[in-house]
């Protein structure tokens, strides 16, 4: 997987600010759900992980995509 989306702008997460370019989205796991999540791959990067998600899906936070490994996972 790369780590350029082609997408212009910057993230308006809280705490990131990186371009857009910068991060990749995956849709939700959940069946039928069109929402993205979206992930933070640029390095240094800006909570001192590896990935940081910038945005989930509201409606299944379970549903995640599976961009990460477990160990990369957020913990709940």
């Amino acid at each position: 997987m790369t780590t350029s989306s082609g997408r212009k702008g910057t993230c308006k997460a809280p705490g990131c600010g990186h371009l857009n370019d910068a991060h990749s989205y995956e849709a939700c796991g959940e069946p039928r759900c069109r929402r993205w999540w979206k992930r933070c791959q640029a390095l240094p990067n800006c909570n001192g992980l590896f990935y940081r998600i910038c945005k989930s899906c509201p409606d299944h936070p379970g549903g995640r995509p599976d961009f990460w490994t477990s160990s990369q996972a957020p913990r709940s």
